[in-house]
């Protein structure tokens, strides 16, 4: 039986937290293959939300213990009120990097094993080879000169890079053309089932969500970072609400070195009866399932999981255009709507758009149930067979 080193980031609640986790749960029942996990990071038992979902016959273990991590992910959420913070956070981000480096080096030096799956294509460069597969999740548009060096040692030396879509894929030949026979497109899967099944479970909401959950709003999922666009989401609203009187609320689900400045932002247009931050959901279908669609705001992405996953459980999904992913998972407005990379007022106009028209909102669910199909499990399990092969 072969042996494959998955290597992926953390166990907080994320997109690609989350399918690292369903690849490991795909290779175990394929059963060609033993699997040890290493994740990057230990966040404690309040951080490793996704823990539960590592399949009970998987060894793992965490390269950066959580006593960095602690210190870490604290002086992250202070970093913005002083210096001191800012400094700490630099350190702490220093000694990770450093730890991790020493850590993984030890393990791969000790273990034996055929492949390792790379899940974030952050292994150190100069202990990969062409038993490395690596998976890109991100737009190569604001790499430095430096990065993109580095980027192109790893390439070289590494067997495949999977991209996650088309667009990524023309991004890197671009700049990297000698190595096409290396990039692979290979979309993220979706347990398709088990989405539909927890968009219906509202078992797990507390008096007040219960509430909350029966009114009419629309819905925005994502770690609330700057890259997000969370503001140009409330900017958009506060339009909606001001020039058409819209009825409906915003809720807001995640969490994020940005969510203080949101809130401020939300309490200083007074908006805080219609605007509700939902902090960190275990379940977020159910809240997809029953908005009247949902939104994607985001300056940048790979293959944002969670357009997808609005598109199973909603079947309405409105989302910036940006680099890359959307306009592909969307077929270019055929399955969804786009809209332009921070533009506040255009994404106020096609929410209005959307709430005003019964036809399109039929058509937008009719395609998505159809587009869907593309990200099963089935498709993309043989893809990476082909490849593990």
């Amino acid at each position: 039986m072969k042996k494959i080193i998955f290597y992926t980031d953390s166990l907080i609640m994320g997109g690609a937290e989350k399918i690292a986790l369903d690849y490991v749960k795909m290779l175990v029942e394929i059963g060609k293959y033993e699997i040890q996990l290493l994740i990057n990071e230990d966040n404690g038992d309040k951080g490793n939300i996704l823990i539960d979902k590592i399949p009970k016959n998987v060894n793992y273990q965490f390269i950066v213990d959580k006593n960095i991590m602690e210190k870490l992910n604290y002086s992250r959420e202070k970093k913005q009120r002083n210096i001191f913070y800012k400094l700490q956070y630099n350190y702490y981000l220093l000694k990770r990097r450093k730890k991790r480096e020493k850590r993984i080096k030890e393990i791969l030096l000790r273990e034996k094993y055929d492949c390792i799956i790379d899940f974030y294509n952050i292994l150190p460069n100069d202990i990969i080879d062409e038993r490395v597969i690596s998976w890109q999740h991100t737009t190569l548009q604001n790499y430095s000169e430096k990065s993109l060096k580095l980027f192109k040692k790893r390439l070289s030396k590494i067997k495949y890079l999977i991209v996650l879509n088309e667009e990524m894929k023309e991004e890197v030949l671009k700049i990297f053309s000698n190595y096409k026979d290396k990039i692979k497109v290979i979309y993220n899967f979706f347990d398709i089932e088990e989405i539909e099944r927890l968009s219906l479970d509202k078992s797990k909401l507390n008096k007040q969500e219960e509430e909350l959950i029966e009114k009419d709003y629309f819905f925005a999922c994502c770690r609330l970072d700057k890259y997000k666009g969370i503001d140009i989401l409330i900017e958009a609203y506060k339009i909606l609400k001001e020039k058409y009187g819209i009825k409906e609320k915003l809720y807001i689900a995640g969490i994020g070195d940005q969510k203080e400045i949101l809130e401020n932002l939300v309490k200083n247009y007074n908006l805080e009866k219609d605007i509700v931050f939902l902090g960190l959901q275990k379940n977020p279908y159910v809240w997809m399932k029953n908005a009247k669609f949902f939104v994607h705001s985001s300056y940048r992405e790979g293959l944002p999981t969670v357009v997808i996953e609005g598109l199973i459980a909603n079947g309405i999904v409105i989302s910036s255009n940006c680099p890359t992913g959307p306009k592909e998972i969307l077929e270019n407005g055929k399955v969804g709507v786009l809209f332009s990379v921070g533009n506040k007022e255009e994404l106020a106009k096609k929410i209005l758009n959307i709430l005003e028209n019964r036809e399109l909102l039929e058509n937008y669910k009719k395609e998505a149930r159809r587009r869907i199909r593309d990200f099963s499990k089935e498709k993309i399990s043989k893809k990476i067979l082909e490849i593990l092969k």
